[in-house]
């Protein structure tokens, strides 16, 4: 495996605990939500007056606590996707190789499934060469990188 491939697997890793982390943080302020609207409820029932001053302001706390909560959820619902969007999808483009050089554009077939990847404008001019799209885990990239370059002369 080559070193940015390892990068890239390190990374893929770090990101994908942290979505487990924001989904386990997800679940843990549904329960709390839950926790909420169910005190809520049993505030509203034992209730037996309206004037009662300590049931409201206990009411309006349950309440304030309710939309701080509810607030978290859509938060980190947007974490969670932004983390699942950048860790399964991949945009390249405006790629140039120019002057006898060399680029590797693409993945690795052992990410097909695992990643999204839109790949346009690869340019490739004066003796350069390029590989563009997903790549056979057998293909040797030394030879690709080391070939000698044309002699210009």
């Amino acid at each position: 495996m080559s070193r940015s491939d390892a990068r890239f697997m390190l990374v893929h890793r770090d990101m994908e605990a942290m979505e487990q982390q924001v989904k386990g943080q997800l679940e843990l302020l549904r329960i709390q939500a839950d926790e909420t609207s169910r005190k809520k409820d049993e505030l509203a029932t034992d209730s037996d007056s309206d004037e009662d001053s300590d049931a409201e302001l206990v009411s309006a706390e349950i309440q304030k606590q309710s939309n701080i909560l509810d607030e978290g959820q859509v938060s980190l619902g947007v974490i969670f996707a932004q983390l699942r969007a950048g860790r399964t999808h991949q945009e390249i483009g405006n790629v140039l190789t120019d002057d006898e050089s060399r680029a590797l554009v693409g993945m690795s077939e052992e990410l097909v499934g695992k990643m999204d990847q839109r790949i346009g404008n690869v340019t490739t001019t004066k003796k350069s060469s390029a590989m563009v799209g997903v790549f056979r885990k057998d293909v040797n990239l030394g030879d690709f990188f080391s070939r000698p370059r044309e002699s210009s002369g």
